[in-house]
């Protein structure tokens, strides 16, 4: 203590002696500013009566002109002189022999301190040195004016050795400014490396619970005096608001009335939410009708804290209670708050209608109210502990207990965890999600035993420091499912309306509901990720966002003299992802939206893939020129490209110039009908390599868009649907060809699927060995190959009802044959045994 003490002396002098030379300084250079000043005003009157008649004067009054501004800009160094001095004091003020002995909140002080010097040190070397270029060049010009004898030789010289004499100071400042800078970075390297020496030590010092039996004997008093306590406590802090009320005037009156009416009108309108329901709820409640329900029985259940615990802190706040007592009573109000919220969602999660019967934990709930009752009280021991009013053997006990109430935690947390990947593990559709789940879940459990463990063996800064973290990262994460729950809900109610409405439903439904919940998700992700490294460098002191930020900006390689970074490449991939999707979400939207209009669905798809082109390809430059890269540097690039073209990439590049011509021309469309080769269907997409064709097996082709360039294509489909189809019909010879003619005309022309526009054909074609063949022939809006066989099936269905029902057959090839005898045998036995003999006929019926 004498050393500290001796230690805070000495520097309270150097202190003193600082500003004492700082002053001294400041008043100097002030008084020489106010000399140049008193000297420009000189110059400026003697200007000012001056005229410009003859050269003479015109001379004179350059000259002045010219001293003018040498003043000035001495006027200028002068207070960059000051401000440099200032400073050069506030960094000297650092003193790195007292780290070791400084509180780790005053060394995040000085590390904020120096940080700030920093900011205003970087923009004083960049103007110093502007300055400088500027001097430079007019010294340039000085000597280009004197060279053209446009100055007499005693005034360039005086002008050059103002020029130099300024340019000397300016780089003698700019030196100490970087001399500064070094400065500063060295004392914030040391101040940082002692901030988390001194943070480190803290958590890691061990508490060690008294030996003493009279310490353990005044602790056994201190806890049996601590109802008392609490009394003396409540009793204080009432004379302090009855002396405060008393001693207050007017205006605080009031104001704590209009605080009580305040809080009485909350209070009303808090009872006047919904009541929640008592009977279970229906399968089709959404989480923001369950959320809705649950929040306003919190909100009707929190009046009472609300109208005495805030008259409470309101009286408190306005009548001004000692400090520390203020403090334990926020706590208690929290506490109050704290306990009952926690219960009421203990209530609505494991026991209340909004849980099916069948999932209804009890236990849980039983349990989880006693640890929470436990939880409050002790929470209220440890605030008075660390508010100073229990002793320190008293203070570390309780926090020893503390730790010894985070045992049942983890036992709830694993409970929890298996309702929660029981409840879950039917909407996933593999294993994957489960395990990772599972795994990564397990940890929190961990870490509460940790916590617990590391308590209880005395490290209980560290222990808190533990359980800080985790209680922050399960609000965020709480808070991150809570509002993924509620943007789903409201995104899916968005879509229902617009399916609900006929005009453009699948536009809002698939073309906007869905691209916008992926984005606002992903933000939504990322805002959580951002918040958590935030909240964590604030609890644990260390620049995440920093250190993360000086590893991204590391240089990698350079192109085109452009260093490279690795935050370059990622956001380079971040934007280029970004763009596709965009021109993809941007292809669907014109087809739907922007292009409705038009009628030529080949035309409209072929509008919709360039626009989608034209996105993609301004997307890129634009995310090219704000990563920094100059397009001009990609020419190596573009020429090597160009050598690859040729060589091995030309494939590729015909199959894009194909796809171009295909989009622009026109020959093959979506949902055409197309032969090319051996493969028949309809086209399903024609992308910028090749297009996709859908057989009538559902079988999908890809096909180079080259091939449909170059080789024979059938589009069935190209200039309309109608298409042709032809197949034969026989009748016997004994029925009447002109009645099968008729007949077979009018079974075709009455199918609703065939074109009268066009109307059928019946033709004799030939009298064949059985039959009397017609060649029948007919038109049908047809789109795919299937639909053709349905309509040939309907027609021949059709034409065998009629000729049945006119009693015309249809002959098939018929042979009789007729034996006149067997031939007779020629062996006489022997070796070739007896005559063959005809076996008898069967006897008749």
């Amino acid at each position: 203590q004498w050393l500290d003490g001796l230690s805070q002396a000495l520097q309270r002098q150097k202190e003193a002696q600082r500003q004492e030379n700082l002053a001294d300084l400041e008043r100097k250079l002030q008084q020489e500013i106010q000399q140049k000043q008193t000297e420009v005003n000189r110059l400026q009157q003697q200007l000012d009566g001056i005229g410009t008649g003859d050269p003479k004067s015109r001379s004179q009054r350059q000259r002045l002109i010219r001293k003018i501004q040498a003043l000035n800009e001495r006027i200028n160094l002068i207070n960059s002189q000051l401000k440099l001095a200032a400073n050069k004091a506030e960094v000297d003020a650092i003193d790195l022999s007292l780290l070791n002995r400084t509180s780790p909140a005053t060394l995040k002080q000085w590390l904020e301190r120096v940080d700030g010097l920093g900011q205003r040190i970087g923009p004083a070397i960049d103007l110093t040195r502007g300055k400088l270029k500027v001097l430079d060049q007019q010294l340039q010009l000085l000597e280009k004016r004197h060279s053209m004898r446009e100055l007499e030789d005693a005034d360039y010289r005086h002008e050059r050795d103002q020029l130099n004499r300024l340019i000397a100071d300016y780089e003698e400042q700019a030196q100490a400014l970087q001399r500064l800078r070094e400065e500063l970075k060295s004392k914030s390297d040391a101040i940082e490396q002692a901030y988390q020496w001194n943070l480190n030590r803290s958590l890691t010092t061990r508490q060690s619970l008294p030996r003493d039996p009279a310490v353990w004997r005044a602790i056994a008093v201190e806890a049996g005096r601590f109802p008392v306590t609490l009394l003396q406590i409540a009793d204080a802090t009432g004379r302090d608001l009855i002396t405060g009320w008393r001693s207050s005037g007017l205006d605080a009156r009031l104001a704590f009335a209009g605080m009580l009416l305040l809080l009485g009108l909350a209070s009303i309108g808090l009872g006047r939410l919904p009541r929640p329901r008592t009977r279970p709820l229906a399968d089709e409640q959404t989480f923001s009708m369950k959320a809705k329900q649950v929040l306003s029985a919190l909100l009707r259940g929190s009046r009472p804290v609300l109208l005495f615990g805030g008259t409470l802190l309101a009286a408190g706040w306005i009548f001004g209670i000692d400090a520390q007592r203020f403090r334990l009573l926020m706590l208690l109000v929290s506490i109050w708050l704290a306990l009952q919220w926690t219960a009421g969602l203990s209530y609505w999660l494991f026991v209340s209608p909004l849980v099916p019967p069948v999932q209804r934990q009890p236990r849980i709930h039983h349990t989880l109210l006693g640890v929470i009752g436990g939880f409050a009280i002790f929470t209220l021991l440890v605030g008075m502990g660390h508010f100073g009013f229990l002793s320190d053997p008293m203070r570390s006990l309780v926090d020893r207990l503390f730790m010894l109430l985070l045992l049942p935690l983890v036992y709830l947390s694993l409970r929890l965890r298996n309702l929660l990947i029981q409840g879950r593990r039917a909407e996933w559709q593999t294993a994957f999600w489960p395990r990772l789940v599972a795994l990564l879940s397990f940890a929190i459990p961990l870490t509460i035993l940790t916590a617990a463990i590391v308590g209880l063996a005395g490290y209980i800064n560290l222990a808190w420091f533990v359980a800080w973290q985790l209680a922050m990262f399960l609000g965020i994460l709480m808070g991150w499912l809570v509002l993924r729950h509620l943007l789903r809900d409201a995104l899916s109610h968005w879509q229902q309306r617009a399916l609900s409405q006929q005009e453009h439903a699948t536009l809002w439904s698939h073309d906007i509901v869905r691209p916008l919940q992926h984005l606002l998700e992903i933000g939504l992700f990322l805002l959580t990720v951002w918040v958590l490294a935030v909240t964590c460098s604030w609890s644990t002191g260390a620049d995440l966002p920093g250190l993360l930020q000086a590893r991204l900006n590391h240089p990698l390689f350079s192109i085109g003299g452009h260093a490279v970074t690795p935050l370059h490449l990622i956001g380079a991939a971040f934007l280029a992802f970004a763009v596709f999707y965009l021109g993809i979400w941007s292809r669907r939207l014109a087809y739907d939206l922007l292009y409705q209009q038009v009628q030529d669905r080949g035309l409209r798809n072929s509008l919709s893939v360039f626009t989608q082109y034209a996105i993609i390809v301004i997307g890129l430059l634009l995310t090219l020129n704000l990563l920094g890269i100059d397009l001009t540097s990609l020419t190596v690039f573009a020429g090597a490209l160009g050598v690859g073209i040729g060589f091995g990439l030309q494939n590729i590049a015909n199959n894009f110039i194909s796809g171009l011509i295909l989009l622009a021309e026109r020959p093959v469309r979506t949902e055409d009908w197309v032969t090319t080769g051996e493969h028949q269907g309809r086209i399903k997409r024609i992308g910028m390599r090749s297009l996709v064709m859908t057989t009538w097996d559902n079988q999908d082709v890809i096909i180079p868009n080259a091939q449909l360039i170059t080789n024979p294509v059938i589009n069935w489909t190209l200039s309309d649907s109608l298409v042709r189809t032809v197949f034969e019909v026989g009748i016997r010879y004994q029925d009447d060809p002109h009645q099968a003619r008729q007949v077979i005309e009018e079974a075709v022309s009455m199918q609703p699927e065939v074109s009268l526009e066009r109307p059928p054909r019946i033709l004799l074609t030939e009298f064949g060995d059985s039959s009397v063949n017609f060649r029948v022939e007919f038109f049908a809006e047809v789109d795919r190959q299937s639909s053709r066989l349905k309509i040939k099936s309907a027609v021949m269905f059709a034409i065998w009802d009629a000729l049945q029902e006119a009693g015309i057959g249809i002959p098939f090839p018929q042979r009789d044959i007729y034996i006149k005898e067997l031939p007779e045998s020629k062996g006489t036995g022997g070796d070739n045994g007896p005559p063959l003999r005809p076996e008898p006929a069967p006897p008749q019926g």
